[in-house]
């Protein structure tokens, strides 16, 4: 109903009698339906209208949002200024149900009730009473086996899923694949989503569970050791096919290893991820990775040469976010666990890590002695790790600067600048840090105009 202006309904009888029938009708029709009703950028004036118990509304939502919100429940829908929500969908206009799920809308304080309204808090709203989850499985139970089997197997892969990876792990070819996700699209459990760009990972997500509720509802239908089984056929069809991937796919391919039964697979790709991170500048996240790892090696971490230098990584990684006391006791730790295979494989990597970590600490005669030995060492090896070799030269420019050796320090922190730079091909805070120190220099010694320079390139 458009409501005329008020001026018009103030001078016009007419025309504010013919609103007032519309109105009257409008209440009529509406007086006995089960509604809830999204409420958002709408006068207030409205509200009269419905009865409370017809009545739920969305607060502080912005008309975007709202309408993003119900396009997502009902996918490729029209929608207008006042969304019906997917109560009636979700209840099928089953009375019974409908009284289910308006108790527990209630109970579980999914709805605040205000006076004459009831407002939805957002983030509980998928939730649904056990009443409606039991129907949902009935109905999942009576699927054809086929399609029974090949909507638990999508559901592992998330609300999301992609044709192609399915089609690897069900065994089943794409065009018949296709066939059985269109007798899902009509009972209304999956819906096609469009390819947005055909050069990033979403654009494998062909198909999406219609509402979070079903996709969590199938999900455990599936016995826990067949769960994790999938978990871990789908990451390992994701790692192989997106080798040089994004963050996100990343994230997606941890999920799912997380939760599978290939333990040894998530360690390997907790130390490929960690490395990601920090090429990243992600240092944090970078270092709760390689945590995670080393938690998971337990004391198989300290007989093995990758679980030592998993050990020395993280040391590595608290010294450059500032935990020094955290890393010197990873690396103690290590030292009464693991002499041996310090001695023999990874002494370089070692003595730089502990050589910093005791900088970091202001003990920079101990730290030298440490960086010159692990130096020696990478001078009379070729084809060791360039990282070390940066760390390295690094430490000997902190020295050098604390001992006021500025010259000596200057050409520390360029050849640093210079061995980074190949080593990172974007900004990165280990990269900045040389600039940093240079800049502090040029203070120290008044030469003001590099200083800012210098400044000016760990800003970039």
């Amino acid at each position: 109903i458009r409501r005329p202006p008020r001026s018009t309904l103030s001078s016009s009888s007419a025309a504010s009698d013919v609103y007032k029938r519309q109105v009257l009708s409008f209440k009529e029709s509406i007086s006995n339906l089960p509604i809830l009703f999204l409420f958002s950028g709408r006068s207030r004036s409205d509200i009269p209208l419905f009865k409370s118990d017809q009545l739920l509304i969305l607060e502080n939502l912005s008309f975007s949002d709202a309408k993003n919100l119900l396009m997502k429940i009902y996918p490729g829908k029209k929608t207008d200024s006042v969304f019906e929500s997917f109560f009636l969908n979700l209840t099928k206009g089953n009375p019974g149900l409908i009284r289910a799920y308006s108790k527990f809308l209630v109970e579980k304080k999914i709805v605040k009730i205000s006076g004459n309204r009831k407002i939805i808090e957002l983030k509980k709203a998928i939730a649904v009473p056990d009443s409606i989850t039991c129907d949902l499985r009935n109905e999942i139970n009576k699927l054809d086996p086929e399609n029974r089997e090949l909507l638990l197997t999508a559901s592992v892969f998330g609300e999301s899923f992609s044709l192609k990876i399915i089609s690897d792990i069900s065994g089943i070819d794409v065009k018949k694949l296709k066939t059985i996700l269109s007798r899902l699209e009509e009972k209304w459990f999956v819906h096609k989503i469009l390819s947005r760009n055909k050069t990033r990972y979403f654009s494998e997500l062909d198909y999406s569970f219609n509402y979070p509720y079903k996709h969590s509802v199938v999900y455990r239908l599936i016995p826990q050791e067949k769960r994790r089984c999938l978990h871990g056929l789908i990451a390992e069809k994701l790692w192989k096919r997106f080798k040089e991937g994004t963050e996100e796919i990343y994230e997606q391919i941890l999920f799912h290893y997380r939760n599978s039964d290939k333990r040894d697979r998530l360690n390997d790709f907790l130390s490929f991820f960690s490395d990601f991170k920090y090429r990243e500048g992600k240092l944090k996240e970078s270092k709760d990775l390689l945590a995670e790892l080393v938690k998971n090696l337990g004391l198989h971490g300290y007989k093995t040469k990758s679980g030592v230098e998993s050990h020395i990584k993280l040391a590595g990684i608290l010294c450059r976010i500032g935990d020094a006391d955290g890393g010197l006791k990873v690396l103690e730790i290590l030292e009464d666990k693991s002499e041996d295979i310090i001695e023999t494989a990874l002494l370089p990597d070692y003595l730089i890590a502990k050589g910093l970590l005791l900088e970091e600490k202001g003990f920079y005669e101990k730290g030298y002695g440490l960086l010159k030995n692990a130096r020696n060492i990478i001078d009379n090896f070729s084809g060791l790790n360039p990282f070390l070799e940066a760390d390295c030269v690094n430490g000997f420019g902190i020295i050098n600067s604390w001992k006021g050796n500025y010259q000596e320090s200057i050409k520390n922190f360029k050849e640093v600048i210079k061995l980074r730079k190949k080593l990172f091909k974007r900004p990165h805070p280990d990269l900045a840090k040389p600039y940093i120190n240079l800049g502090i220099i040029g203070h120290r010694t008044g030469d003001y105009k590099d200083s800012i320079k210098y400044f000016h390139e760990a800003l970039k």
